[in-house]
């Protein structure tokens, strides 16, 4: 039998190599924003930074779709946002200027709402509650940068980082591989139903195309409703998470355990440490 060709050559260690390098170059981008001098540079972190959320999100979706203890993966989740809110409130009490909303609250609510929904039973009923604080976050959001509106009950340790978009983003992303086969059962295509890369490629163009449209649709709305934002002129840049997404293979790669529980321990880590050298400097 000849062996199924990759659909692409992005694995998931790739994926997460490149997530993490966005992330840093965009935390590093925070620090140097509003430094004299270093404005061009803020602009190219940051810029870079857009695609690491999309991908973390996409990470996010299919660890939920293919995840074997539930349980533990969300424990997983909940150390790390647990560590990152103590890299946060280190940075807080530091420097008062800098109260930074936290995107792995974004990661840690859709993998609830995502794993409650994957159910498809009397649990997936309570999705209601992550996706109305979701919505609350977003109403709150909004009127603190339209309005006098005073939001100081909603702690920024608590915020996410993208209201909404985020959520979006994971369900477009979770519920792509099942509407690509629904597209590939439009064709009475049996080999292509049954071979992995034709799914993978439907679900990874689909991927791609709704991480570009909310993108766009999140940076529009932005400027349209006056929303002031501080990656407000780059957040289009978002969009080209579609690039690794495309050629996602749907393969692991390597994946030991001093890889995994390294990249738990980077995203708090790296946050104070660059913190650090900034006070440093």
């Amino acid at each position: 039998m000849e062996k199924e060709k990759s659909p692409g050559f992005v694995s998931g260690f790739i994926f997460k190599i490149i997530a993490i390098i966005a992330m840093t170059c965009d935390h590093v981008g925070v620090f140097t924003y509003g430094m004299p001098g270093l404005e061009t540079l803020t602009t190219i972190l940051r810029s870079i930074g857009r695609i690491a959320l999309p991908m973390f999100i996409f990470l996010i979706a299919e660890g939920v779709r293919y995840t074997k203890n539930e349980k533990k993966y969300l424990l997983r989740l909940g150390i790390l946002a647990l560590a990152f809110l103590v890299g946060q409130l280190f940075i807080y009490f530091v420097d008062k200027s800098n109260a930074m909303t936290s995107p792995i609250v974004d990661l840690f609510t859709v993998a609830i709402t995502l794993m409650l929904l994957k159910r498809k039973d009397k649990w997936s009923f309570f999705a209601v509650i992550p996706i109305s604080i979701v919505i609350l976050n977003f109403v709150v959001f909004c009127l603190e940068n339209n309005s006098n509106f005073n939001g100081s009950f909603f702690p920024f340790f608590l915020r996410q980082d993208y209201p909404l978009f985020s959520l979006l983003l994971g369900l477009a992303f979770y519920y792509s591989k099942a509407i690509g086969i629904s597209i590939l059962k439009l064709n009475q295509n049996t080999e292509a139903l049954t071979a992995t890369s034709y799914v993978q490629v439907a679900q990874n163009i689909l991927s791609a195309i709704f991480v570009v449209v909310l993108s766009i649709t999140f940076y529009v709305s932005l400027v349209i409703f006056n929303i002031s934002y501080s990656v407000i002129d780059v957040q289009f840049y978002a969009a080209f998470a579609a690039l690794p997404i495309l050629f996602y293979s749907g393969k692991r790669g390597y994946n030991k355990k001093w890889f995994q529980y390294g990249c738990y321990i980077y995203v708090p880590l790296h946050l104070v440490i660059i913190f650090l050298i900034f006070i440093l400097l």
